[in-house]
Parts: C-alpha cells; structure tokens; sequence
C-alpha cells in the first residue's frame, strides 16, 4: 500500500463562505456569486467592482475571490483585495490572505504574518482560520510548534464541522503525529471527513478497514472507500486500489480493474504505478 503522511495543507475558506453569505439573487452581490459559482470572474468582477472601490469589504473578498485560483488565477490581485477587507475585519479575507502569504503567492512567504491573519480570522470563530492557525502549531510556523494547542484549535474547528479538521485529525492519530497512534480514533475523525466528501480521509479510512487496523477487518466497506478516492483522482488510493483488485481482495477477478487503476496513476505520475505497471505488462 501506498505509505506516508499526505502532506497537512491549509484550509482557503471559499467554498464554505459562498454558502454561508449567500445573499438574495435578486441583488448585485448575489449574481456575482452566481457567476463565481460558475466561474465566472470576469462576470464577477464586473458586478462587483465598483463596491469593492467603494470600501465596501464583502464586495472586496469576492472580488478577491474572482482572482484566487482557476483560469483567471491573478495572486498579486487577490492579495490586494483580500487585504482591504481583511483590514476592515472580514474574517473569511484574513483567514484567505494568510493562506496567500502562507504560500508566498503573490507576495513573499511569511509564515508570521500568515499566523497573524488565521490567529485575528480564528478570534472571530472562523472554522478554517482554526483550522489553519492548528496546522501552523503542529509544525511551529508562525508560532510555537505545540501538539497539544493544535489538537485543541482542530478539535474546536473539526466539532464546528469543519471538515478539512476532521481530516486533519485523523492524519494526526493516524500517523502518532505529536500524539499516540490511535487507529481507532483516526477512523471516527476520517469517517466524518469521508462522508462528506474529503478524498484523503476516503482513502485512509479505506485502508484502515480493509486491513483491519481499528479492529474487526471489512473488504467490502473498505473497498467502496477506496473506490470513492480513487474516483476522485486521488493517484496514491488509485495505487492502492489497484493492488487490491490484482491481490483479489474482495473481488472475484479484479486484474483488468487492476491495471486500469494503475495505468490512471500512472498517468498522473505517480511512479509506484508506473513500475508496477510495467512488470505487469512485462508478465510479473
């Protein structure tokens, strides 16, 4: 099986925030979300753009929204705006300018500015934010490396349903990062995360369950989790699954599913598909 801890990325909060402001279509601001969920940025930013100059700070973090990220990906605007209305107190514009100076997009990395807008985001209650400010505790960027107050800000986020948190944890226990390895607890937190939809969580708690790491073993259940990640592109549970079917495990004959696992890894460069393909193909 595919092995190694997945690396923790921070959380960037736009998903969640266009659900939770959502404001009536019959406004200027709800057809510019309209268009953002379509991706629409340049139909965004025209509904938009003259609220955002006029200071109003919603209108700025949408707007910021329009260039963090997809064909339009414009860092050094998405800054700009996020720091205009991050500086107005837009909780879900700090926690996405952090992220963006935390990355160094458009800007110079600092992980100690990064931790200053998730620590002003998190103080708000903004889940992500806590989310991001915990993942910079676990590795001491920012702020003081300490497992114990990260576990705490992800258990506040994860409990608040956030979902990357959830995830986050169970990577946590999964691995003894800073705590005890504890299966069973990284199954409940990735079985939360994986039902609603995180492909990492999918494709550990797959694992967990086909090899029986929290306790009683389930191929089947497994199986469909692993199915799950790996139809999300996920190229390490496409590895896994794979290997799977090639072993038999809970199939009756899963070669050619097998290999057509291993030929979408492969395709993604993931170069334990692409040797084991090759023996495949060369009769090992």
């Amino acid at each position: 099986m595919a092995s190694g801890m997945t690396p923790i990325a921070l959380l960037r909060s736009a998903s969640l925030v266009l659900l939770v402001l959502a404001p009536a279509c019959a406004t200027p601001r709800g057809a510019a979300m309209r268009a953002l969920e379509r991706g629409d940025a340049a139909g965004a930013r025209a509904e938009l753009a003259h609220d955002a100059e006029r200071g109003e700070r919603e209108a700025q973090y949408l707007y910021a929204l329009s260039f963090d990220g997809g064909a339009s990906d414009d860092p050094a605007q998405a800054l700009e705006w996020y720091r205009r209305a991050a500086e107005q107190g837009h909780a879900a514009a700090q926690s996405n300018l952090g992220l963006l100076v935390y990355q160094g997009r458009g800007c110079e990395r600092s992980y100690d500015e990064a931790a200053r807008w998730f620590t002003l985001a998190e103080a708000q209650g903004f889940a992500p934010a806590r989310t991001n400010l915990g993942v910079c505790h676990l590795y001491g960027h920012g702020v003081a490396q300490d497992h114990d107050r990260a576990r705490e800000l992800l258990t506040q986020a994860a409990e608040a349903g956030d979902v990357r948190a959830q995830g986050v944890l169970g990577s946590i226990f999964y691995e003894g990062f800073g705590v005890e390895g504890d299966h069973r607890e990284a199954a409940r937190w990735y079985r939360l995360a994986a039902t609603r939809g995180l492909g990492t969580a999918q494709h550990r708690l797959g694992l967990i369950l086909v090899n029986g790491l929290a306790g009683e073993q389930d191929q089947r259940a497994g199986l469909r989790w692993l199915t799950r990640a790996a139809e999300q592109g996920l190229p390490g549970a496409q590895y896994d699954l794979a290997l799977l079917h090639l072993q038999g495990r809970g199939v009756v004959d899963g070669r050619a599913a097998g290999l057509a696992w291993l030929e979408r890894a492969a395709e993604q460069g993931f170069e334990p598909a692409r040797a084991k393909l090759a023996l495949a193909h060369g009769g090992a």
